[in-house]
Order: structure tokens, then sequence, then C-alpha cells
């Protein structure tokens, strides 16, 4: 069992948070393997400039040299993004040795341009990142859940909503056990909203 905490920002193992990101994101269906600077605006973290074969070296468009799309001074910035977001809060899983193994995060639904349609307030949190490391991954479940239950304690949160790719079938699967269901479309066409409200509030 790990120990769940509130997180906090400064104590984020940026690099292990760089490696996690590249041993999930490169991963079938997601391929988020390099990433062209001049066709992809900064802070844009989407597909603008992406691309899934790791054999290339130049953008096929521009011909500017690739970089890797989770470079450890992108999820660097991808994070600190994040917790400057309004109501940033989240839980660190630590071990027996006070190490941060896992963590996950999130913000004010409100922060989310394409979810504006949903209930304002305090109420919601966005769901940004699930994380756990390898060897720790039985206990992907804990963290999930009690995060989810500190969250609701400390932040007031009363229902989430997440972003997954529409191919991930076992990310929709574990989503689905943990209550979680389909929202709507992203705009990203590879992206969908989950929800979970066990209130019914967006009903």
């Amino acid at each position: 069992m790990l120990k769940i905490e509130p997180i906090v920002a400064t104590e984020m193992p940026l690099q292990l948070l760089a490696e996690s990101f590249r041993d999930f994101y490169e991963r079938d269906p997601w391929n988020e393997y390099l990433r062209c600077a001049n066709c992809s605006p900064p802070g844009d973290f989407g597909a603008a400039g992406r691309y899934d074969d790791p054999r290339l070296t130049h953008c096929p468009v521009c011909s500017t040299q690739l970089e890797q799309y989770w470079s450890n001074e992108r999820v660097k910035e991808y994070f600190e993004t994040a917790a400057n977001k309004p109501n940033f809060g989240g839980v660190f899983g630590k071990n027996s040795e006070n190490e941060v193994v896992a963590w996950v995060w999130g913000y004010a639904v409100s922060s989310v341009d394409e979810l504006s349609d949903l209930p304002e307030g305090n109420d919601a949190a966005y769901v940004d990142v699930i994380g756990v490391l390898p060897g720790y991954r039985d206990n992907t479940v804990q963290v999930f859940v009690e995060g989810h239950a500190l969250a609701q304690k400390i932040y007031g949160y009363r229902y989430f909503v997440t972003r997954t790719h529409r191919d991930a079938e076992y990310v929709q699967k574990a989503m689905s056990m943990f209550g979680y269901k389909f929202l709507c479309e992203s705009l990203d066409p590879e992206k969908e909203f989950w929800i979970y409200d066990p209130d019914g509030i967006t009903s």
C-alpha cells in the first residue's frame, strides 16, 4: 500500500514524470514520439506538428529538425502550466521510503474551453494526469480511488471529467470500472471526454 498525500507542486519529481510520460504516451494509440517546433506553436500539446514515426529526423512539411515530443523540458512546461491553473490539486502516492511514485492531478473544469457548457462553480475537477511508476502498478486502483476520495474531501469536488484517446480501449475499460462514462467527443478527433458524476449534477 502506498501513502496517499495531497500533491505539492514543488515536490514533483520532474525527471521521473518525464520518463513516465514517455513510457505511456509513446505507446499505441497515442504514438507521441516526435514534434516539429515550427509547426507546433509554443504551449500546444495537441496533434499539430506531431509525428509517430521514430525514424524521422526532419519535419515532412517544413524540414525543421524534429525533437522529442515529451522531452524533459516539455514535460516540465506541461506540469507547470497545469499547476498554475485555477483550483489545481491532486495527490501523491508515496512508498515506504517516502518517495513519490504515483500522482494524480487536476484543476477546475472551467479551465477547459471544450467543457464550458458544464455546470460552473467549484464542484467539478478536470482530471489531467494519472501516473504510477513501473513497479507500483499494482497500486493503481488504490491511487485512483483514494485520490478521488481525498480530492472530494479536501477540494469539495463532486464530479470529475477526464479525456482519453478514443482508441485506448484498455483505458476506457478501467475508467468504466471506476464509474466513469462517455461524455462527449473532443475537438481533437483522436480524443473523447469521460465523466464520473455520482450525484447526477450534469444530468
